[in-house]
Parts: C-alpha cells; structure tokens; sequence
C-alpha cells in the first residue's frame, strides 16, 4: 500500500492493489479498516477515465461493505450505481447483480431481489446463497 499511495504503480496495479487489500481485511472481518481502505479506492478510482472498470468494481466493495453495517440503502445505492457502470463486463455486472439482489432481500424488496438474481445469473453467475435465502423469505 506504500507504493500506492505514493503513486508508484500503473493504474492496473492500484487497482489491483486496492481489492487485494479489501479483500484482505474482509477476509478477517476486519469491516473498519475496509471500509477505509474502500474510501481511498473510491477517491482514485473516480479519478479514472469512464472506460475504466474501477469505479464500478470499486463502488461493489463498498456495496460490500455498507451490506455488512446494516447501511442497506447505502448498500443498494452503490450496487445499482455499480451495475450501470459496468454493464460492459458480463462477470462485472453479475457481481453487481447479485449484490443488488442481496440488499434488496434485506430491505424486503422480494421481486426486485428475484429479478436481479434471476439477471445475474443470466450473466453466468450461480446466485447462492442469495437466492436460496429469498425462496426462504418467500415461504
């Protein structure tokens, strides 16, 4: 992390940098430290060109993140922002998909949840356990 914030590195690397650390401190549940790590990927990642998919990837983490707080329009707001903008990448979007899909089943929002699980996996993504706990919520 020293080298990226000191702008050592390419764009692909920071980026990859970046998740790699989120993913990291989700690993040991360590959400604080996610979360702030999830703020700086943000701050450079809107700092890219449109075409990048950092943003989109970045505001999944935070997504992630939000889900986990129990910040759950927060939560819904980055996934649905995420979607729109990496509608260009198949996997991309499943995962934006589902994470939609997750946060609207928290909020209750059964038929928004289905729809985007059924969407995600129409990308190519298996939507569990997401959608075995919406057939649940379902009866």
């Amino acid at each position: 992390m020293t080298s990226v914030i000191a702008g050592e590195l390419s764009n692909y690397f920071t980026g990859a940098v970046y998740c790699n650390v989120i993913e990291a401190c989700m690993s040991i549940a360590d959400v604080g430290r996610a979360a702030e790590w999830s703020v700086a990927a943000q701050a450079w990642a809107d700092s890219m060109p449109s075409s990048s998919p950092y943003p989109g990837i970045c505001r999944i983490n935070r997504a992630m993140i939000a889900t986990l707080r129990g910040e759950w329009p927060e939560a819904e707001a980055q996934a649905v922002r995420a979607a729109e903008e990496l509608s260009f990448s198949p996997s991309l979007h499943a995962l934006a998909l589902y994470e939609m899909g997750d946060v609207r089943r928290r909020l209750g929002d059964l038929a928004g949840a289905e729809e985007a699980f059924e969407h995600a996996h129409a990308l190519g993504m298996e939507p569990q356990p997401g959608l075995a706990l919406l057939r649940l919520a379902q009866g």
